[in-house]
Formats: structure tokens, C-alpha cells, sequence
């Protein structure tokens, strides 16, 4: 992994190397990590949009 990568790439990575280890549960793991971080970046994508059309 290099130095400048993103925890979510570094996790992206993990994932796959998990999956090509076969270690199923760890993938799972991983990339749910990264989908637990979209998914809080997106509701507050969604907050901010809903303030904005409010007011």
C-alpha cells in the first residue's frame, strides 16, 4: 500500500487480497467499512442539499 493512499483505498485493497486468500469474512469486513463511510458521507451530502432547498 503506498503512503499516500486512503484509509477506504487501503480497505478497497484488504478486501481483495482477502478475497483472493479466500478469507470470506474478512472481506465482508473491509468493505463494509467502506460502504459504513459512503454511507455517512452521503447523508450529509443529503442534510446539507435538504437545508439548501428549504431555505
Amino acid at each position: 500500500m503506498a503512503a499516500t493512499s486512503s484509509p477506504c483505498e487501503d480497505n478497497i485493497y484488504m478486501a481483495k487480497l482477502a478475497k483472493q486468500a479466500e478469507r470470506y469474512e474478512e472481506m465482508v469486513e473491509f468493505m463494509e467499512k467502506v460502504i459504513g463511510a459512503r454511507r455517512a458521507s452521503w447523508r450529509i451530502i443529503s442534510s446539507i442539499e435538504q437545508k439548501e432547498e428549504r431555505g
